[in-house]
Formats: C-alpha cells, sequence, structure tokens
C-alpha cells in the first residue's frame, strides 16, 4: 500500500537527515560535499517536524489499522506490525519513551507469535547445475 510505502520513505528521510545534521556539525570536521551549505537549523526543524507527524500521525493510524477487533488478517496484521517497529530504526537510546518501547516490545512479541518464517537453509556455495537458478 502506498501509505506504507510512505512511511518507509519518511522513515529514510529522517535518517539522512539525522546523518546529515551529525556530519555538519562535527566539530573540526569539513562539511561532506553537497552539505557546505547546508542550514543547520532548517534541517533540525524539518526534522523535528517529520518525526511530530510520524509520532502523531502515523503511528496511531498504524495501531488502528491493527485492532483486533478490526483486523481479522494476521499477514496483513505482520506487515503492520514490521511497519511500527521501523517507524523507530532512527532513534538514539535518549529518545527511546515509555510509548516507544512498548510500541516496539509489543510488535516484536506479535511478530514472533504469528509470523512463520522460513525453516529453509540455503547454501550459497552449493554447486548448482544451472547457474541461472540460484538457490
Amino acid at each position: 500500500p502506498l501509505i506504507l510505502y510512505a512511511t518507509r520513505l519518511a522513515v529514510r528521510v529522517e535518517g539522512f537527515l539525522k546523518f546529515a545534521l551529525k556530519k555538519c556539525t562535527a566539530p573540526g570536521q569539513p562539511r561532506p560535499r553537497g552539505l557546505e551549505f547546508m542550514e543547520n537549523w532548517k534541517v533540525e526543524k524539518s526534522m523535528k517536524d517529520l518525526r511530530k507527524t510520524l509520532d502523531e500521525r502515523v503511528i496511531p493510524m498504524l495501531e488502528y489499522w491493527i485492532d483486533p477487533i478490526r483486523c481479522k488478517n494476521v499477514d496483513a496484521s505482520n506487515l503492520v506490525h514490521a511497519h511500527l517497529i521501523y517507524l523507530f530504526k532512527n532513534y538514539t537510546y535518549e529518545e527511546f519513551d515509555y510509548r516507544s518501547i512498548s510500541v516496539l516490545l509489543t510488535s516484536q512479541v506479535y511478530l514472533s507469535i504469528n509470523h512463520r518464517f522460513s525453516n529453509k537453509a540455503y547454501d550459497d556455495l552449493a554447486d548448482s547445475s544451472d547457474p541461472s537458478k540460484p538457490p
């Protein structure tokens, strides 16, 4: 779904903004190419606005989607729980709070109980008669 794609894209953009801000505020280090004229305050504001949107709009929407009363499809719930975990990809230790930890843990427990991971072992070094069909 498009909303889940936009959510993943927003998390990736947030990660880039954090990286750019970290590299551009390092004392005694030259700025990376392409970021020479970046204004830190604009990046900080954009990052805070993006995180606010993710926290106040996206997380409640995804939690609404996985409400057990509404959603009986386990595969769809697995997908949404995985996205809830992904929303906290760029968090540092100091940024975690009660809500973020509870979302992470409940989603992780849900996935470990309901998601069926593949039990096949793949050997990349196994000889194959047809190299166009990898294991």
